[in-house]
């Protein structure tokens, strides 16, 4: 009695020939992450937001410099300090609204603002929590008819938007025109 080889079935012999000759007809290629227009179109509305709440508030402090000088040099911070913040908090804000406006800048930018927003949350709630044994106020503009609960709803309400868009981002692959994933030859 004689043994013949193994044969498989016929369309498993097709199958693996096919695959031992060309793998892109058993293994698609991969496919890239497009952003969905809705996850697109809440990113960019977040960004617009932040780009008008980043504008307003640097406006707010530069527009009445002596009364945002006067505001910051009554916080805790040393004089030299507060000096120094007088220019970098609202230079700061101008540059993450250019951020927000420009694509490959973005999602930097949602970053940079959550981490600042989120700075700006804890400032207000160790003022709160009477840890400097007074309640310097320092804010601008509208905000400054808030109370510090309203103020730190507000910023926190911020942050999570900014959280949203950065989670939004970095589904969708990154910055437009990316995927996210290292792209085959």
């Amino acid at each position: 009695m004689t043994y013949k080889a193994f044969q498989p079935l016929p369309h498993i012999r097709n199958f693996m020939s096919a695959s031992q000759n060309n793998m892109e007809t058993v293994i698609p290629p991969q496919q890239t992450i497009k952003a969905t227009p809705h996850k697109a179109s809440s990113v960019d509305v977040i960004s617009a937001l932040l780009i008008l709440l980043w504008i307003y508030a640097a406006l707010s402090k530069l527009t009445d410099y002596d009364e945002a000088r006067r505001q910051m040099l009554n916080q805790v911070f040393p004089v030299h300090v507060a000096e120094i913040l007088t220019w970098l908090v609202p230079a700061t804000e101008l540059v993450l609204a250019a951020c927000l406006t420009w694509k490959p800048l973005q999602l930097p930018g949602l970053i940079a603002s959550l981490v600042l927003l989120i700075t700006f949350s804890l400032y207000i709630a160790i003022t709160m929590s009477n840890a400097f044994g007074r309640t310097p106020c320092s804010c601008g503009g509208i905000i400054k008819h808030l109370g510090y609960w309203q103020h730190l709803a507000f910023n926190l309400f911020f942050a999570a938007l900014s959280a949203i868009a950065i989670v939004f981002t970095i589904k969708s692959g990154g910055q437009k025109g990316t995927s996210g994933r290292k792209e085959e030859p």
